[in-house]
């Protein structure tokens, strides 16, 4: 299987599959119970983006991630760190109040000429 390059658009594809997902999870309309009782609390739900990579690659797809949830009307919210796994990435989301999170792994290989993978997953935080 032949792997393609990184760029900013072939990015894309992954993040047009994501949004809607994360537009159905942060939306009142859509809201499961718990995020029905933070809309109570007078807390709006938000997606929080939390994840590991390399830098500066890391930054540029979430500031990519956060343009287009924004074009779209979800909130986000990014950690100040890149450093994170999974679990500690729930958790924070937990602390944070949000509805959703978006875990954002990058990983860039030296041995095939800078191949950059991208790997996206968004899940209800309970």
């Amino acid at each position: 299987m032949k792997r393609s390059r990184f760029t900013p658009s072939t990015c894309l594809l992954p993040i047009a599959l994501v949004l809607p997902m994360l537009a159905l999870a942060a939306k009142p309309g859509a809201a499961d119970a718990s995020q029905a009782a933070q809309k109570t609390n007078g807390k709006t739900p938000f997606v929080l983006i939390c994840g590991t990579g390399v830098s500066p690659h890391y930054e540029t797809i979430v500031d990519q991630l956060m343009d287009s949830l924004a074009e779209s009307k979800v909130s986000a919210k990014n950690t100040d760190q890149h450093e994170f796994g999974r679990s500690t990435c729930v958790e924070k989301a937990k602390e944070a109040g949000a509805g959703s999170l978006l875990y954002v792994a990058i990983n860039v290989s030296e041995k095939l000429a800078y191949e950059t993978t991208v790997s996206l997953q968004c899940v209800t935080v309970d």
